[in-house]
């Protein structure tokens, strides 16, 4: 799938959401001490994609973990805590990246409060969610964290990115096409480039009435 294939791979080729890429690259630059991270705002905005961008210019292990999958403090005490105890074999600390972290349970996020200090060496969370106001509920926590917000991003930059993607793949596309796509997507990135992708490959029609219509 094309937004895998050109997910991001450095801070750099993040879309659209400058302030933070400003503040993560800082960070890298200035010996990479980052500190326990929440990323919220709207999905296809690029959370995920930032959070492996910056382990890669870090240098370090990323674990993935999706707390819808179980919100409960099992989940924490079974999964998170053990993978925060250790280092990874690089001798540098680790990205856990908890990824729908809104989903988990108030007491599942309290059990957290006391490992994030413990555990500082070993390991940083990044937790990613769509609303963020279960930290809200959680103090504790949010003040041990950075917080960013992601916000939609423009329809301008979604569709250079899709041109850009369009050029590597060697396929042309009118503009029209990128336009109406890039509204059409309401800020969500990985919406525009699965739409890009059908287009391209047949899976999806706009005809000129839509084009004229646009959104």
């Amino acid at each position: 799938m094309w937004a895998e294939k050109y997910r991001p791979k450095t801070l750099d080729e993040i879309v659209g959401q400058e302030r933070i890429v400003r503040y993560l690259k800082s960070v890298v630059n200035n010996g990479g001490d980052l500190n326990h991270c929440i990323f919220y705002g709207a999905s296809g905005t690029g959370k995920t994609s930032t959070a492996y961008a910056l382990a890669n210019e870090l240098g370090v292990e990323i674990l993935e973990f999706n707390a819808s999958d179980d919100r409960t403090l099992n989940f924490i005490r079974e999964k998170i805590l053990p993978a925060m105890k250790y280092r990874s074999f690089s001798k540098k600390f680790k990205l856990i990246f908890l990824d729908e972290a809104d989903n988990l349970m108030k007491d599942s996020l309290q059990a957290l409060r006391r490992p994030m200090e413990v555990y500082w060496n070993n390991a940083r969370l990044i937790f990613s969610c769509n609303d963020v106001s279960i930290f809200n509920q959680v103090p504790a926590i949010k003040s041990r964290c950075v917080v960013f917000q992601f916000k939609p991003l423009q329809p301008e930059a979604i569709e250079k990115r899709l041109r850009q993607i369009a050029m590597m793949e060697n396929v042309n596309v009118d503009d029209g096409v990128f336009r109406y796509i890039s509204r059409k997507a309401h800020g969500d990135m990985r919406i525009a480039i699965n739409m890009l992708e059908s287009y391209v490959n047949g899976g999806l029609e706009i005809n000129e009435f839509e084009l004229e219509l646009g959104i």
